[in-house]
Protein backbone atom coordinates (compact mmCIF):
# COMPACT_ATOMS: atom_id res chain seq x y z
CA UNK A 1 0.00 0.00 0.00
CA UNK A 2 1.68 3.25 -1.19
CA UNK A 3 -0.71 5.71 0.37
CA UNK A 4 -0.35 6.65 4.07
CA UNK A 5 -4.25 6.47 5.05
CA UNK A 6 -4.51 3.41 6.90
CA UNK A 7 -6.97 0.42 5.08
CA UNK A 8 -10.72 -0.27 6.89
CA UNK A 9 -10.58 -2.86 9.01
CA UNK A 10 -12.99 -5.17 10.37
CA UNK A 11 -12.33 -6.30 14.22
CA UNK A 12 -13.94 -9.69 14.77
CA UNK A 13 -14.56 -12.47 17.49
CA UNK A 14 -12.18 -15.51 17.04
CA UNK A 15 -14.21 -18.82 14.75
CA UNK A 16 -12.73 -22.35 14.89
CA UNK A 17 -11.25 -21.41 10.86
CA UNK A 18 -8.64 -18.95 12.86
CA UNK A 19 -6.69 -21.94 13.85
CA UNK A 20 -4.36 -21.39 10.70
CA UNK A 21 -4.05 -17.57 11.30
CA UNK A 22 -3.63 -18.61 14.99
CA UNK A 23 -0.92 -21.49 13.96
CA UNK A 24 1.09 -19.35 11.73
CA UNK A 25 1.01 -16.02 14.54
CA UNK A 26 1.72 -17.65 17.79
CA UNK A 27 4.67 -19.76 15.96
CA UNK A 28 6.90 -17.32 14.56
CA UNK A 29 9.80 -16.78 16.21
CA UNK A 30 9.95 -13.25 15.78
CA UNK A 31 6.54 -13.05 17.78
CA UNK A 32 8.27 -14.57 20.95
CA UNK A 33 10.73 -12.30 21.84
CA UNK A 34 7.49 -9.70 22.70
CA UNK A 35 5.24 -12.21 24.14
CA UNK A 36 5.53 -14.09 27.59
CA UNK A 37 5.36 -17.36 25.25
CA UNK A 38 8.90 -17.77 23.89
CA UNK A 39 7.65 -21.50 22.22
CA UNK A 40 5.87 -23.28 19.66
CA UNK A 41 2.45 -24.14 19.94
CA UNK A 42 0.56 -26.69 18.36
CA UNK A 43 -2.40 -27.29 16.62
CA UNK A 44 -4.00 -28.86 19.22
CA UNK A 45 -3.05 -26.71 22.44
CA UNK A 46 -4.41 -23.73 19.54
CA UNK A 47 -8.04 -25.83 18.81
CA UNK A 48 -8.38 -26.09 22.60
CA UNK A 49 -7.67 -22.65 23.11
CA UNK A 50 -10.52 -21.44 20.16
CA UNK A 51 -13.23 -23.92 21.50
CA UNK A 52 -12.46 -22.72 25.23
CA UNK A 53 -12.27 -19.06 24.40
CA UNK A 54 -15.34 -16.90 26.15
CA UNK A 55 -15.43 -13.23 24.56
CA UNK A 56 -16.40 -11.43 27.29
CA UNK A 57 -13.11 -9.72 28.66
CA UNK A 58 -15.26 -9.03 32.46
CA UNK A 59 -15.05 -12.89 32.32
CA UNK A 60 -11.11 -13.97 31.48
CA UNK A 61 -9.88 -10.08 31.85
CA UNK A 62 -8.33 -10.11 27.96
CA UNK A 63 -10.10 -10.24 24.46
CA UNK A 64 -8.63 -11.15 21.05
CA UNK A 65 -9.80 -10.07 17.89
CA UNK A 66 -9.27 -11.03 14.45
CA UNK A 67 -8.35 -8.09 12.23
CA UNK A 68 -9.90 -8.15 8.40
CA UNK A 69 -8.97 -5.66 5.84
CA UNK A 70 -11.58 -5.76 3.09
CA UNK A 71 -8.70 -6.18 0.83
CA UNK A 72 -7.90 -9.94 1.71
CA UNK A 73 -9.45 -13.19 2.61
CA UNK A 74 -9.38 -14.29 6.25
CA UNK A 75 -7.33 -12.77 9.11
CA UNK A 76 -4.66 -10.65 9.14
CA UNK A 77 -3.69 -10.82 12.56
CA UNK A 78 -4.81 -10.42 16.16
CA UNK A 79 -5.47 -7.30 18.36
CA UNK A 80 -5.79 -8.33 22.21
CA UNK A 81 -6.49 -6.12 25.23
CA UNK A 82 -5.56 -7.81 28.44
CA UNK A 83 -4.46 -7.29 31.91
CA UNK A 84 -8.13 -5.75 32.07
CA UNK A 85 -9.06 -3.76 35.25
CA UNK A 86 -12.62 -3.09 35.26
CA UNK A 87 -12.33 -0.78 38.01
CA UNK A 88 -9.99 1.44 36.64
CA UNK A 89 -11.52 1.03 32.99
CA UNK A 90 -8.36 0.51 31.28
CA UNK A 91 -6.32 -2.25 29.86
CA UNK A 92 -2.99 -3.54 27.75
CA UNK A 93 -2.82 -3.72 24.21
CA UNK A 94 -1.24 -6.21 22.15
CA UNK A 95 -1.06 -6.50 18.29
CA UNK A 96 -0.01 -8.71 15.64
CA UNK A 97 -0.03 -9.35 12.22
CA UNK A 98 1.19 -11.26 9.78
CA UNK A 99 4.25 -10.90 7.58
CA UNK A 100 2.80 -10.28 4.73
CA UNK A 101 0.90 -7.75 5.99
CA UNK A 102 2.56 -5.53 7.72
CA UNK A 103 3.90 -2.22 7.21
CA UNK A 104 0.66 -2.03 5.14
CA UNK A 105 -0.92 0.61 7.08
CA UNK A 106 -3.14 -2.01 8.26
CA UNK A 107 -1.52 -2.43 12.25
CA UNK A 108 -2.33 1.25 12.38
CA UNK A 109 -5.90 0.68 10.83
CA UNK A 110 -6.53 -2.00 13.39
CA UNK A 111 -5.60 -0.33 16.41
CA UNK A 112 -7.72 2.78 15.33
CA UNK A 113 -10.42 0.33 15.08
CA UNK A 114 -9.87 -1.31 18.57
CA UNK A 115 -9.59 2.44 20.44
CA UNK A 116 -12.99 3.23 19.06
CA UNK A 117 -14.23 -0.39 20.35
CA UNK A 118 -12.63 0.32 23.99
CA UNK A 119 -14.08 3.20 24.17
CA UNK A 120 -18.16 2.89 23.30
CA UNK A 121 -18.38 -0.42 23.85
CA UNK A 122 -16.52 -1.56 26.56
CA UNK A 123 -16.24 1.99 28.52
CA UNK A 124 -12.63 2.26 28.78
CA UNK A 125 -10.71 5.21 29.40
CA UNK A 126 -7.08 4.59 29.08
CA UNK A 127 -5.13 1.63 26.92
CA UNK A 128 -1.12 1.04 26.98
CA UNK A 129 1.31 -1.16 25.68
CA UNK A 130 4.49 -1.90 26.58
CA UNK A 131 7.17 -1.58 23.99
CA UNK A 132 11.00 -2.63 23.73
CA UNK A 133 13.11 0.72 23.66
CA UNK A 134 14.17 -0.31 20.81
CA UNK A 135 11.42 -1.60 18.66
CA UNK A 136 11.12 1.33 16.75
CA UNK A 137 8.70 0.08 13.93
CA UNK A 138 6.17 -0.85 17.03
CA UNK A 139 7.45 2.63 18.76
CA UNK A 140 6.19 4.41 15.33
CA UNK A 141 2.52 2.33 15.16
CA UNK A 142 1.27 3.27 18.34
CA UNK A 143 2.83 7.02 18.16
CA UNK A 144 1.07 7.09 14.55
CA UNK A 145 -2.11 5.62 16.89
CA UNK A 146 -2.16 9.13 19.19
CA UNK A 147 -0.49 6.63 22.00
CA UNK A 148 2.37 9.07 24.20
CA UNK A 149 5.59 7.74 25.66
CA UNK A 150 5.03 7.67 29.57
CA UNK A 151 7.70 5.74 31.51
CA UNK A 152 10.68 3.50 30.47
CA UNK A 153 10.97 0.36 32.50
CA UNK A 154 14.66 -0.31 32.96
CA UNK A 155 15.80 -4.22 32.18
CA UNK A 156 11.77 -5.01 32.45
CA UNK A 157 12.36 -7.65 29.80
CA UNK A 158 14.52 -10.62 29.36
CA UNK A 159 15.22 -11.57 25.67
CA UNK A 160 18.25 -13.87 24.04
CA UNK A 161 20.68 -10.87 24.51
CA UNK A 162 19.94 -10.35 27.82
CA UNK A 163 17.74 -7.67 29.21
CA UNK A 164 15.94 -5.25 27.65
CA UNK A 165 14.26 -1.86 29.15
CA UNK A 166 10.40 -1.78 27.91
CA UNK A 167 8.84 2.20 27.48
CA UNK A 168 4.85 2.42 28.72
CA UNK A 169 3.09 4.11 26.22
CA UNK A 170 -0.74 5.15 26.95
CA UNK A 171 -3.51 6.49 25.18
CA UNK A 172 -6.18 8.53 27.02
CA UNK A 173 -9.53 7.34 25.60
CA UNK A 174 -11.71 9.78 27.31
Amino acid sequence: MTSSQPQPVVLRALEPTDLDLLYEIENDPDVWDVTSSPSPWSRWALRQYLESQPADIAQTGQLRLVVESGSADGGMGFVDLFAYDALQRRAEVGIAIRRSARRTHLGLAALQALQHYAKNHLHLRLLYAKIRTADEACHKLFQAAAYRRVATLPQWHLTAEGAVDVDVLSLVLE
